[in-house]
């Protein structure tokens, strides 16, 4: 018998798939139970608010033509979501087109600007025009870098 002849591999547990606007509501339970940290809490705290800002923003970027968003089912769990990402496709003029709805105003605009705020500057002085994939993090294209003085 030749080695690992009857080694029979199980199915695989995870599976990823294209996301879809039902897996919304899941994908922003995925967030919150990822980002639980103080930071998270204090920043974007798990209330019906930021969860419709979440909600909105992942549909946004399912529905948005160049974007990929994709979760990962645990097969073992019922194929409940336990992951995602969203990603821009490379465009051949290098423009990454970010659908976000409008901020909620009860963000500390301070730290946000603080905490994103650099990101689209620092893909833009890395990358320029040429194209390339992208995760859909950068929210705040729009700020400019911050100095924080502690």
């Amino acid at each position: 018998m030749a080695p690992h002849e009857d080694l029979k591999l199980a199915e695989p547990r995870f599976r990823i798939r294209g996301a879809e606007v039902e897996d919304v509501p899941a994908m922003t339970d995925v967030f919150f139970h990822s980002f639980n940290a103080p930071f998270w809490r204090y920043f974007i705290a798990d209330n019906p608010v930021n969860r419709k800002w979440w909600d909105d923003s992942w549909t946004m970027g399912i529905q948005n033509p160049t974007d990929r968003s994709f979760v990962v089912e645990d097969t073992d769990k019922s194929n409940r979501i336990v992951a995602f990402s969203r990603w821009m496709i490379p465009q051949a003029d290098g423009k990454l087109d970010r659908l976000w709805p409008e901020l909620p105003g009860e963000w500390d605009q301070g730290v946000a600007g603080a905490f994103f705020g650099g990101m689209e500057e620092n893909r833009v002085e890395l990358m320029g025009k040429r194209p390339h994939w992208c995760r859909a993090y950068h929210i705040f294209k729009h700020w400019s870098r911050l100095t924080l003085s502690l």
